[in-house]
């Protein structure tokens, strides 16, 4: 990490050993909000017609990830510097720097900005929810609500067993009938919630290349 200006600190990826003052930065950094710490992320956006409803839109989809990181969003607005398309976007978000560290809320703005580039066009679908998966961001789903096409299981499907085989085959043939197809998560836990069930951790499972050729 480098000064960059006051009250802000900028984060570079570059190791320490090949690092200098014309490294590349992150899309997070550090800035003084108010005399508090608070985490700045940078992130593109492809469309928006309303400044306010992009806004209200970034805040809404921010908020099940930042409320498990104890963080709030402060303000999103659009970098006047930047010539569109696409257009590059900053957020500010506060949290309590009581037993945080500087490495998990940089962690908190990846997650933060991985998920805003998957929802920015307004809903997370099951082709985006998969890419989050896939790319490592899995955890940014929690606090997202079961639906339609997503299904969580925190064990795998009990295969040896009738009852596990009828389970998994009533999973897939659901979501294969559905429209919009579907997707089922092993290794995350869902709370009941009014209205349904809330994704809300990560109960991972050690790949098993066996498992993986019986599904």
């Amino acid at each position: 990490m480098r000064a960059h200006g006051p009250g802000t600190l900028v984060v570079s990826e570059v190791d320490e050993a090949f690092f200098d003052e014309e490294s590349p930065v992150a899309a997070v950094s550090f800035e003084l909000h108010d005399g508090a710490l608070t985490v700045v992320i940078r992130f593109l956006v492809d469309h928006y017609d309303d400044e306010e409803r992009q806004r209200d839109l970034v805040k809404q989809a921010l908020t099940p990830l930042l409320r498990r990181h104890r963080m709030t969003t402060l303000e999103a607005w659009p970098d006047e510097n930047w010539v569109p398309p696409p257009w590059l976007w900053h957020a500010q978000l506060a949290f309590n720097t009581r037993g945080r560290t500087l490495e998990s809320r940089c962690e908190a703005g990846r997650d933060a900005i991985a998920l805003l580039e998957a929802m920015i066009s307004g809903q997370l679908t099951r082709v985006t929810a998969g890419d989050l998966v896939r790319s490592g961001h899995a955890r940014v789903l929690i606090g997202q609500p079961e639906g339609q096409w997503l299904d969580v299981k925190s064990q795998h499907y009990d295969l040896e067993s009738d009852h596990g085989q009828i389970s998994l085959a009533q999973a897939v043939t659901r979501f294969c009938n559905a429209e919009m197809g579907g997707l089922v998560i092993v290794g995350m836990s869902t709370k009941k919630v009014p209205g349904g069930e809330e994704i809300r951790g990560i109960c991972p499972m050690p790949r098993n290349d066996k498992m993986i050729r019986r599904y």
